[in-house]
């Protein structure tokens, strides 16, 4: 199994005389390759991407998720965001994924990921039906135990966690049993398990919700680097190490010049291999220190993390030498 990111330029579209619309292409290795079909030019006509592979002689998973950011926004909107999981069987050459709006644009890139795996081994069709089985199950068990979370369930609670200016009603049994940290705090006699509240006084509110939704189905949907800086901090409050891991991965895969910065300070708080990662970044693609100059973050981090900055000068100055 592979993982590749993604970054594709939309700036070179050829014409499709036969398709009657404008494509863009993205070579992923020798194998993969993908086509975006403009079709909305088209009226009534959804935007594709088409995957090809040249080889039909194996079974293969192709998995992952793209995005595309406006460039006219200071955060970086996401226009659109989908996540895709094809299964390409012997002899089949093309897949499409639809894309679920029309809202695809030349004007800035396809960024993610995709994982291609070899699914030779899955001798019969009915493996594959079976993981399709548990997965839905999965996601029914998901969707179900979301719905604890709607006030309409509030009767079903015992604890009560207040965040900024909102009470949540929640399930000490779910929490405990994800989080060590809540188990700890329920398990003793202290104010939270004498009063049935508990108190969050270092995270914002849509970042806490968004945490207590993974708590309870294992997703987090819609993340940013912002987003994922502040969910590595709440994971390693409450030691959840899945969420850490997915923040860890979607960083690393989401990483430029642009973000690289934050993404080290991020690191240098809470996971050092991030740190190493965004370092490395850093001195492999910053071809001068003037560039570092001129970016925002890098003002704030000489500002509010001198020691962080002068680690990146001094990496930068060996990187150079050699």
């Amino acid at each position: 199994m592979s993982t590749t990111a993604v970054t594709w330029l939309m700036n070179k579209l050829i014409f499709d005389t036969t398709k009657m619309c404008y494509i863009s292409t993205f070579t992923l290795n020798s194998e993969w390759h993908m086509l975006c079909s403009f079709s909305n030019r088209i009226p009534n006509e959804k935007d594709y991407i088409e995957i090809h592979r040249t080889f039909p002689s194996k079974i293969n998973s192709f998995s992952g998720k793209l995005e595309q950011k406006s460039t006219s926004s200071p955060n970086g909107k996401i226009i659109w965001q989908q996540e895709f999981s094809l299964h390409f069987e012997l002899g089949c050459k093309s897949k499409k994924i639809i894309l679920e709006n029309n809202k695809i644009t030349e004007h800035s890139p396809l960024i993610g990921y995709v994982t291609i795996s070899d699914d030779s081994g899955k001798s019969t069709l009915e493996d594959n039906d079976e993981s399709d089985i548990q997965l839905k199950s999965l996601n029914e068990l998901a969707n179900d135990l979301t719905r604890l979370l709607d006030p309409k369930y509030t009767s079903l609670a015992d604890v009560h966690l207040r965040c900024g200016s909102d009470i949540i009603p929640a399930h000490k049994s779910i929490l405990s049993v994800r989080s060590p940290v809540f188990l700890d705090m329920f398990s003793s006699t202290n104010a939270e398990t004498q009063t049935n509240e508990v108190i969050i006084t270092d995270i914002d509110v849509p970042v806490f919700r968004i945490l207590l939704a993974y708590i309870y189905t294992g997703k987090i949907e819609n993340l940013t680097v912002p987003l994922a800086g502040d969910l590595l901090f709440a994971a390693d409050k409450y030691k959840l190490t899945g969420l850490k891991i997915t923040c860890f991965k979607y960083l690393k895969i989401n990483i430029s010049m642009e973000n690289a910065l934050e993404i080290l300070t991020f690191g240098d708080l809470h996971e050092p291999d991030l740190k190493v990662f965004a370092m490395e970044f850093i001195c492999q693609n910053c071809e001068e220190f003037a560039a570092l100059e001129t970016m925002e973050m890098w003002k704030i981090l000489k500002k509010e993390k001198s020691s962080l900055a002068i680690e990146v000068l001094t990496s930068l100055v060996k990187t150079k030498r050699k």
